[in-house]
């Protein structure tokens, strides 16, 4: 069970200038492997099309974001040691799903902050929007993401992101502001048994940027008190899947096997995942495969068709042709 610590004068801290939040890269021990007697089942094929589109959404940018920067998180609120597990889980899942080594000494662009007194802290943050949540951007923050991360609704996580628009080369700067170094690292064979990936072309032009929607920060602030009974594993996990994809911590689909759904299981009297479910391992591996230079609907359909191809690869269970069926 995860323990909560006070946070004293973090408000402060963050907003002081020029602080940096370091992260301890050092990964934790690879997870154990399956439990025997567990069998992992897939969603229906016809299915995969509703989930994708309902799974994630963007709330930043024009593309769903990923991240195309090494990630640096700083968890706190947890005790010492919870907080570093928590942190080097992440990056772990971030190699996983795109390859791109951490870096020894870096600043904070993945903030977590666990805290019995939530709706305040989120409060105290909204006003400092500018300096804490979008540092980087010369741009106002986003109205609505901004109401959405500080109104008082009973959600276990809050969360806000903020992404550019970045060349699609390796190396590639921000189109728009700013200065974000990142790759386009190589990310076959990651989390999932996809084909071999595609080498992407593609060439800019005014019609076709050769762009991509990226990560810059992630600021995510959890409800300590709803956090009661779960176990590091299953909290470092929710919060790798939240901060390396945009997905909808709001409503996610109740009928997906997905770490998402943690709180819904448990408060629906279902059990929970233990860690990442085939979902969202394919989830994230068909996000960080994905070409460049594609809009929303053909980003998706090129994960739908990874996911589809995933399935029938790895030859998975699927429930019966009336379970999950959509509303």
């Amino acid at each position: 069970m995860m323990r909560l610590a006070p946070l004293v004068g973090l408000i402060g801290f963050l907003s002081a200038p020029g602080s940096a939040l370091a992260a301890d890269p050092t990964p934790p021990p690879s997870p154990a492997p399956a439990v025997a007697g567990i069998t992992v089942t897939a969603p229906a094929l016809k299915r995969v099309p509703d989930l994708v589109e309902h799974f994630g959404r963007p709330y930043s940018g024009d593309r769903l974001s990923r991240w195309r920067a090494p990630v640096c998180p700083y968890v706190t609120g947890f005790a010492p040691e919870q907080n570093s597990f928590i942190a080097a889980r992440i990056i772990q899942i971030s190699q996983a799903a795109k390859q791109i080594a951490p870096e020894k000494a870096c600043e904070a662009n993945i903030i977590v902050i666990a805290s019995t007194n939530d709706l305040t802290l989120r409060r105290q943050i909204g006003q400092h929007p500018q300096t804490l949540l979008s540092p980087q951007s010369r741009w106002p923050v986003d109205k609505l993401q901004l109401w959405a991360f500080i109104k008082d609704d009973g959600l276990p996580a809050h969360i806000f992101y903020e992404s550019s628009i970045v060349t699609a080369f390796a190396g590639g700067a921000p189109l728009d502001e700013g200065n974000v170094s990142g790759s386009l690292a190589d990310t076959s064979g990651a989390l999932n048994a996809f084909a071999a990936p595609e080498i992407d072309h593609a060439v800019a032009s005014r019609l076709t940027p050769n762009a991509d929607d990226a990560f810059r920060r992630v600021f995510v602030v959890l409800d300590g008190r709803q956090l009661e009974g779960l176990t590091g594993g299953q909290i470092a996990a929710y919060l790798s899947m939240i901060t390396l994809a945009e997905v909808r911590v709001d409503a996610p689909p109740g009928d997906v096997d997905s770490i998402v759904n943690l709180f819904a299981d448990r408060k629906a009297g279902r059990t929970p995942p233990e860690d990442l479910t085939f979902w969202d391992r394919a989830y994230l591996g068909a996000l960080y495969n994905a070409p460049t230079q594609i809009d929303i609907s053909m980003q998706r359909s090129v994960m739908e068709d990874r996911i589809e191809h995933a399935i029938e690869v790895l030859k998975l269970p699927q429930p019966p042709a009336d379970a999950h069926s959509a509303p």
